[in-house]
């Protein structure tokens, strides 16, 4: 499913600070899993992945190990993944995640 992220975060860190955040602005993917979960992700960049086809290079198969961590912003569980696929066109959801002492409210919207 297609979203845009108003205001989404990524973050990565080691157990005592935050090493790694980056706000995410534009278009994002909401990818299901079968046990209900869902992550939303960055979309696919398939001018890369075909540059990398041409050249011979490897390149990741879709929600590999390699393609889900560059790729992954969020894992949604199931109650949230459920809200974000009942959402109508145009509607915002928000997430809140809290660690690091902080707390990072994503907004995203449902894309018709």
């Amino acid at each position: 499913m297609k979203f845009e992220a108003i205001e989404v975060y990524k973050v990565s860190g080691n157990k005592d600070e935050v090493l790694f955040e980056q706000r995410i602005i534009g278009p994002v993917e909401l990818v299901p899993m079968p046990t209900g979960r869902a992550y939303l992700m960055l979309p696919m960049d398939y001018e890369k992945r075909e540059d990398a086809r041409k050249r011979g290079l490897m390149e990741a198969p879709p929600l590999s190990k390699w393609d889900l961590r560059e790729r992954r912003i969020l894992e949604l569980s199931k109650a949230e993944s459920i809200k974000a696929f009942s959402l109508n066109p145009g509607d915002e959801i928000t997430i809140i995640r809290k660690s690091w002492g902080r707390t990072w409210n994503h907004k995203v919207r449902r894309m018709a």
